[in-house]
């Protein structure tokens, strides 16, 4: 064989050498002793690496702790659809709030400063968009920079004193709905409604006439023309349970009252009075209800016989209905229409003054101006009806009764 020449040997000399840097790294690696190396440190070395880790898993921790809490989707299960709509000119923090107040974002002022981060606070269009309490901000944000849908927006409005029946017929005029039976036997049963916990509670009391009634918060809502029963009754709901605040249910509590309780006697006050008189209402009902007397309120049999009379007849006043409160002592069963805010702060907080000086009755003066008269003995009600009873014959006869 011939001798290998000099390339060759430089080569191999090299590949030696390779070879035997790599073990010397191997070894060095395999005697490797972190301990050795710790212990080799200086005593504010080993201070500054202990607190570094430390506070790199706190920071991670309260990561994790504020991304729950703040930027994480509401509910990341929820396959419910709410509609929002984002009037032209909104700016980025009415939009926040508006997104927040829906339930779709957990802290409007959170999702501002995201918006600021990512330079999309400038981008967002007006327009109705249909959102989910499981979206993250991202999906959201990128709906809102994309733009809203084109279907018809119209407004519903749903007043103070307003019953389940006349939100179906107003459904019914505005053609969101084309079967008012069917919406009506949804909300009689509350089926589907259940996840409130106010609706929960309801559904539990025997023969109400509508397991709704009551909660479907009046206000002005914007709406799909297209929207579902439950998309609609949804909404209103929401609107409720924003309403119902947790100093609401404490006074409740204090009362010895459940929410069905105070938004049956809110609903009779409503429909009892104006507003300026809605306390003393309250007062009125709260002291029959101490001495266990009859609450006799017209609004209660009107409710029930669907008629506005007010000079009801001994036959009216005698129907048998767990509503009558003419002949059950105690409140009806259940609303008897939607009670604005004014009247569940009423039920809840009476006239302190009428409390304590035990006003027991009350009747119309004028049932064109709503005036009421007031009174402490039966002998100054006997008269003080006497006195209105032409006023009530005649706005009857107006009315058709």
């Amino acid at each position: 064989m011939s001798e290998p020449n000099r390339g060759e040997r430089r080569r191999s000399s090299r590949a030696e050498s390779a070879a035997s840097s790599r073990k010397q790294m191997n070894n060095r690696i395999r005697n490797f002793n972190l301990d050795a190396v710790f212990s080799k440190m200086s005593r504010p070395t080993k201070v500054f690496i202990i607190s570094f880790v430390i506070v790199l898993l706190l920071f991670v921790a309260v990561y994790k702790v504020v991304d729950i809490m703040l930027f994480s989707p509401v509910n990341p299960n929820s396959d419910e659809k709410i509609v929002v709509v984002v009037k032209t000119g909104s700016g980025p923090s009415t939009i926040s709030n508006l997104l927040e107040e829906n339930g779709i974002i957990r802290n409007a002022t959170v999702y501002k400063l995201y918006l600021d981060i990512n330079d999309k606070a400038s981008k967002l269009k007006a327009g109705t968009y249909e959102f989910s309490p499981s979206m993250t901000m991202e999906e959201i944000t990128e709906k809102l920079v994309v733009g809203g849908t084109g279907s018809q927006v119209v407004k519903l409005v749903l007043r103070e004193g307003q019953t389940i029946e006349d939100l179906a017929q107003i459904l019914m005029d505005m053609q969101v709905i084309t079967n008012k039976e069917n919406f009506l036997k949804e909300l009689k049963s509350g089926e589907g409604y259940s996840d409130y916990s106010f609706i929960a509670d309801a559904s539990e009391v025997k023969d109400l006439k509508y397991t709704l009634e009551g909660y479907l918060f009046p206000d002005t809502y914007e709406i799909y023309v297209d929207s579902s029963a439950n998309t609609i009754v949804t909404k209103l709901l929401n609107r409720f349970d924003q309403i119902y605040t947790d100093e609401y249910a404490e006074r409740a509590e204090e009362l010895g009252m459940t929410t069905h309780e105070v938004i049956t006697l809110a609903s009779v006050i409503e429909k009892e009075a104006r507003t300026n008189d809605f306390k003393k209402v309250s007062a009125v009902f709260h002291n029959r209800l101490d001495q266990n007397m009859k609450l006799q309120s017209c609004v209660t049999v009107q409710y029930v016989l669907g008629i506005k009379k007010l000079n009801l007849s001994a036959e009216d006043t005698s129907v048998d209905s767990p509503y009558n409160t003419y002949k059950y002592a105690g409140l009806p069963q259940g609303p008897v229409c939607s009670p604005s805010k004014a009247a569940i702060e009423a039920a809840l907080w009476p006239d302190e003054t009428y409390v304590k000086q035990n006003y027991l009755y009350f009747c119309s003066k004028d049932p064109a101006s709503g005036e009421l008269a007031f009174a402490r003995t039966l002998s100054e009600h006997n008269a003080n009806t006497e006195k209105y009873r032409d006023a009530w014959r005649e706005w009857d006869r107006q009315n058709g009764y």
